[in-house]
């Protein structure tokens, strides 16, 4: 026979067993719910995107696209398209293809803009790695309310292009357009400066970054063969397929902005030697930027390099008087010209 203390205490684990399961709006079923609904939502929030980007690129978005962005069976896919038909977000279009509806198209730059400012947050007021935005993004975008976003843009003073150069929708729904000419349609004798690269897909852009190429390089020679695009970058030769260089947009430079090439770097003083500021490369973004700049690292800066620590790194400069150590992963993103006479 159960002692009535022992029973007492049963009953009482059951009942907060019972509670922390169906307790109204704070329990576990009620969590799990929660969190279902909030996978679904993102599943609808990420196709609508992809059917958005689709669009905007002229390629047909069709079952098996939307089924491999999303990661999901296509079955799933099916009932996820229905519930977005039923919200009057997408339609069926010639051939089978789905695209968006006024309604779905709001609601996709909406969440556009949501990813991109962002990642401009990431980018610019944090120590992210550049790697890790675009994923931070995706998952950060679904929990962001209209009044955090607009918040984030006044602080980033209302950015019109994000980190990778790709527009920014603005609050009203209005996309600015994209600016000079994709690398593949760069002529042999034209000088142009990288402004844009796609983030998406990610194996395309970590391809082009692991290739060494970033925002602000100044290309030339461009030359197609073979289905590749040779080009320079920085004055270095580069190799990419036709299909990823069109993922990269550049403008078109005048004489006066052309700048002699390959760029030297604070890494190619030798000690005693002094360089003139050039410019901080726009891979170097962020916190560690904005120390440069407190530093007084800007165009037209003498930096003078005084030694090497034992293992090579970091590396002391005198920086407007001061002696500052600075490490190869910094030094090599301030571009200078070498100061002969001093």
């Amino acid at each position: 026979m159960i002692h009535p203390l022992n029973a007492l205490l049963i009953a009482g684990l059951l009942v907060v067993l019972i509670l922390a399961l169906f307790w109204p709006g704070k329990g576990l079923m009620a969590r799990w719910r929660f969190l279902m609904h909030q996978s679904q939502r993102s599943y609808l929030e990420d196709a609508l995107k992809h059917i958005y980007e689709c669009e905007r690129s002229r390629v047909d978005c069709t079952l098996s696209s939307l089924a491999g962005c999303l990661s999901l069976k296509k079955s799933r896919v099916i009932k996820l398209i229905g519930r977005l038909k039923k919200s009057g977000l997408v339609h069926i279009a010639h051939g089978g293809r789905l695209a968006l509806t006024e309604k779905g198209r709001d609601y996709a730059l909406r969440m556009l803009r949501l990813h991109r400012i962002w990642e401009s947050h990431l980018a610019f007021e944090t120590s992210v790695p550049e790697k890790d935005w675009h994923a931070e993004a995706d998952l950060r975008e679904h929990n962001l309310t209209p009044d955090e976003v607009e918040q984030i843009s006044e602080r980033l003073g209302h950015p019109r292009y994000d980190p990778h150069g790709e527009p920014i929708p603005t609050a009203d729904g209005e996309l600015p357009p994209d600016r000079g000419l994709l690398l593949t349609e760069l002529k042999p004798d034209q000088i142009g400066r990288i402004i844009q690269i796609e983030d998406d897909p990610d194996d395309i852009y970590h391809e082009i970054r692991e290739n060494g190429i970033g925002l602000g390089m100044q290309v030339d020679s461009a030359n197609q063969e073979n289905g590749s695009i040779y080009f320079r970058a920085d004055g270095f030769d580069k190799v990419l397929p036709l299909i990823v260089a069109a993922q990269i947009r550049i403008t078109l430079l005048d004489s006066e902005e052309i700048r002699r090439t390959p760029f030297q770097n604070l890494l190619d003083l030798d000690t005693g030697e002094a360089g003139r500021v050039v410019q901080i490369s726009r891979e170097f973004r962020g916190q560690k930027r904005r120390r440069l700049l407190d530093l007084g690292v800007i165009p037209g800066t003498v930096i003078l390099k005084e030694m090497e620590s034992a293992a090579g790194n970091p590396i002391a400069y005198n920086i407007r008087g001061a002696s500052i150590a600075l490490r190869k992963d910094q030094a090599r993103f301030i571009y200078i010209e070498k100061i002969q006479d001093q």
